[in-house]
């Protein structure tokens, strides 16, 4: 099956082992299936996902102010009240400002 230029021989405590260079892969690649997080297609969850990184690493160099400021832009369209509610109840101490902010998401009683 495998040629001579494609089998590689190395010798362990005096036994010689082959092994092939290159193994064809066993079957064809698949594209993940299509309910991928109950998407339409994995690209548009794939893009859904990438965008939420990116608005939380945007958020790591927030203040409050630029936090509601975001929201009115949508900056966080793809992050839930809850995930957003828990990364401001983490990074930030309680003040006016913050329960502010947690009411308008409709997360103030969040329990942790």
């Amino acid at each position: 099956i495998w040629s001579k230029s494609q089998v590689q021989k190395i010798s362990v405590n005096g036994q010689v082992i082959s092994y092939p260079l290159y193994s064809p892969p066993q079957q064809e690649l698949e594209v993940p299936p299509q309910n991928l997080l109950n998407s339409k297609h994995p690209m548009e969850e794939y893009s859904k996902l990438w965008d939420k990184f990116e608005a939380i690493g945007k958020f790591m160099k927030m203040n409050l102010s630029d936090i509601s400021k975001a929201l009115s832009e949508r900056l966080f369209r793809n992050v839930s009240a809850q995930e957003l509610s828990r990364l401001i109840m983490a990074t930030f101490s309680d003040s006016d400002k913050r329960r502010t902010l947690l009411g308008a998401l409709g997360t103030s009683g969040l329990v942790m």
